[in-house]
């Protein structure tokens, strides 16, 4: 069903819903909680814009509600994805040629003896990249960086739980403590940034040394909604978590219509499979949607609480994986 769904997703669209709903039927008589994955939806959005993704969602509804009929009670659907900027076609971009024309030697590995240079990692088409640099250099690196016509922010890990973002050569900085609180240096300056209004909690609470201290639920609650939404939570997390067996120093942020190339399609096809990518930390490119007719949803969430928001799924995945 993979090889379908890229090779022709519209095509196989019909086809394997069709399955997938004779699955859910047939698993739904021994087990509570089924995870599908539908994956053309995705692809055909990539390949085709926002107008078929509709036009196939639209379809989806139609076999949830026939699926509904077949099966009066017995059922309740959550639906989620990973997506954002449906509407956006990007231009490809090589992430070396940014290293370049900022005066970083982009190179294949690292010299043991720290100097200028950085490795992009290029792998897959979205809206970001990671960069491998030798830490006494990530912050210049970030700077200038910040400085291309393809970047619109460059994060930095400036070590000890301390983290810059650059905009235009401009560094904006934060520390996220041990127990999870965030100290934000300069709020007034985050507010411009970000579009918050960070800096008006400094008259009810104080900022000691123009720094506003904030736990990490009222962080969320503050700047979900901005313009690089839960920005500080998602800079921080971006170098620690433990998925990153090797996490880059630097991470350049794209516009929603910049996309590294990532691959090269055969034939002169790069022109294929430009539209809607994400990754970045716009607005654009961080906001999904999730719908459930299981449980009543907060106004917005993030993606990792997906599973304390649903323990039911939680408990599936560890029960296929074995281990929690």
């Amino acid at each position: 069903w993979t090889i379908k769904g890229y090779l022709d997703p519209e095509a196989a669209f019909l086809p394997t819903a069709a399955e997938m709903f004779r699955v859910l039927d047939r698993l739904g008589r021994t087990q509570a909680v089924a995870l599908g994955y539908l994956m053309n939806v995705d692809v055909v959005s990539h390949s085709g814009g926002l107008q078929k993704a509709v036009l196939m969602l639209l379809e989806l509804d139609r076999q949830i509600k026939n699926f509904f009929k077949r099966h009066p009670g017995r059922f309740t659907f959550t639906i989620f994805g990973d997506h954002g900027n449906a509407h956006k076609r990007a231009e490809l971009v090589d992430p070396n040629e940014i290293l370049r024309d900022v005066g970083v030697p982009s190179v294949d590995h690292l010299d043991v003896l720290p100097t200028l240079q950085a490795i992009p990692i290029v792998h897959v088409r979205v809206n970001f990249v990671s960069v491998h640099t030798h830490a006494a250099f990530a912050d210049e690196v970030a700077r200038r960086s910040s400085m291309h016509r393809w970047v619109d922010l460059a994060v930095v890990n400036l070590g000890a739980g301390h983290y810059g973002v650059y905009k235009h050569g401009r560094l904006l900085t934060f520390w996220r403590k041990e127990n999870g609180t965030y100290a934000i240096a300069d709020p007034a300056a985050w507010d411009l940034l970000l579009a918050t209004d960070l800096s008006a909690l400094c008259g009810a609470s104080g900022c000691a040394n123009d720094v506003l201290t904030l736990d990490d639920e009222r962080v969320f609650e503050k700047t979900h909604g901005s313009r690089y939404p839960d920005a500080f939570h998602r800079i921080a997390t971006a170098f620690t978590d433990p998925a990153a067996k090797n996490p880059p120093q630097v991470i350049l942020s794209m516009p929603d219509d910049v996309s590294s190339y990532g691959f090269h399609l055969p034939g002169g096809g790069d022109h294929a499979a430009v539209d809607g990518f994400h990754g970045a930390l716009t607005r654009g490119s961080s906001l999904s949607v999730i719908a459930s007719q299981a449980r009543s949803l907060p106004p917005a969430l993030r993606a990792e609480t997906l599973l304390t928001l649903f323990p039911e799924l939680r408990q599936h995945l560890e029960e296929r994986r074995g281990s929690p």
